[in-house]
């Protein structure tokens, strides 16, 4: 799931919702936790494993009785968000992109494209590798 956040705060965005069967059509529910301690533990997940920091939001609603979290990842400001899998080593971080429906381990083409989307003049196609002296 961290993966999947980092891969979207990368590029355009998106949306994760907890308490949803696998095949996206069942409402499992998450019990009777409270929402708010659920919303923040979610939270500090995040800010632990994925370095900067994504701006999310995360709503709670019930359906048919049942508890589901809703977690809005916000394409990020930062050229790139990487996942930090051993919080005490943030040296070696992980970095992953979208493709489809899935998560990916991004390659060094991802980066840089991700990057080039940040530019303020969003002109990647004038840019080149290695800039002049």
């Amino acid at each position: 799931m961290l993966k999947t956040v980092a891969a979207f705060a990368t590029w355009d965005g998106g949306t994760m919702i907890f308490g949803i069967n696998r095949d996206e059509l069942t409402i499992t529910g998450l019990g009777e936790e409270d929402p708010g301690k659920l919303r923040d533990q979610l939270v500090d997940l995040v800010r632990a494993a994925v370095d900067p920091m994504p701006s999310v939001t995360i709503n709670h609603h019930k359906i048919d009785g049942k508890l589901i979290l809703v977690l809005d990842v916000e394409p990020g400001q930062s050229p790139r968000y990487a996942l930090i899998a051993d919080t005490g080593s943030r040296d070696r971080p992980d970095f992953y992109v979208r493709r489809g429906a899935s998560t990916f381990h991004a390659q060094s083409s991802d980066l840089r494209e991700a990057m080039l989307r940040r530019r303020p003049d969003n002109q990647a196609s004038r840019s080149t590798p290695f800039e002049p002296w």
